[in-house]
């Protein structure tokens, strides 16, 4: 009878790689949008959890601490050990306790150079071709969220915290001022530059747009230049209203 004898075997993940392999590693989970956790085992055997909902960085721990101080304890890491744990979270929203985006999160764990913080802009417009438009347009400067409608966009406030919203007017489910009015009733977000971009240019629908509480109203078809001049206005006039 042949006896088998068992071989021990090493997966990448839990032999010690360099802090790069990690952030590698990491990068991948979020591109999969994988929800799970991340544990991590320093080189000086502290421990870290990292939590992934939908491939967001939703929190962080090392050792005791959370957030900001874990991200700079973790970044300290020169080698270590981690694997990924898989499984889905039920309510998100309960769970997510960082505020900063996961470019943001990754910046900070690599980067000598102080962050330069991009406004963040959300545009929501059922046409993919205007979608698309207005990110090539705005995303060497900002970072750009998209929504294909008002019920969409009115759940991704809390996740998003937009700077600015470019929102149409002609939307399934609700209409470009249903989604103003559902804004502008939230407190926490009320203060949010709203500009109305739609391919009504009636003088009807501009009295109609200039009264109510948007910011702007722009008319489809628009120029790149018009466009990020009227961003960066109202960008710069809330920012001084804030302080």
């Amino acid at each position: 009878m042949q006896i088998k004898t068992k071989t021990k075997t090493k997966t990448k993940n839990y032999q010690h790689q360099p802090f790069v392999k990690l952030i590698q590693f990491l990068k991948k989970l979020c591109n999969d949008k994988k929800n799970g956790m991340l544990f991590i085992i320093s080189d000086t055997r502290q421990s870290s959890h990292i939590l992934l909902i939908d491939g967001i960085i939703s929190h962080i721990t090392f050792g005791t601490y959370e957030g900001e101080k874990a991200l700079f304890l973790l970044k300290k890491i020169k080698t270590c050990r981690f694997h990924f744990s898989e499984g889905n979270k039920k309510d998100p929203q309960k769970l997510r306790t960082e505020q900063s985006t996961n470019e943001e999160i990754f910046h900070k764990l690599t980067s000598q150079v102080p962050y330069t913080k991009k406004s963040k802009i959300l545009i929501v417009d059922d046409s993919t071709f205007v979608r698309k438009q207005v990110v090539g347009i705005l995303s060497g400067q900002y970072l750009v969220y998209e929504a294909t409608n008002g019920l969409e966009a009115v759940s991704s406030l809390a996740r998003i915290k937009p700077d600015l919203i470019l929102l149409d007017l002609i939307m399934p489910e609700m209409d470009g001022y249903e989604v103003l009015n559902t804004i502008k009733k939230n407190t926490g977000y009320a203060d949010i530059p709203i500009l109305f971009l739609t391919s009504r240019d009636t003088l009807l629908d501009k009295i109609k747009g200039k009264i109510s509480k948007s910011d702007a109203y722009i008319t489809k078809p628009f120029q790149a230049e018009d466009l990020l001049k009227d961003i960066h206005f109202h960008l710069l006039r809330h920012q001084n209203n804030t302080l």
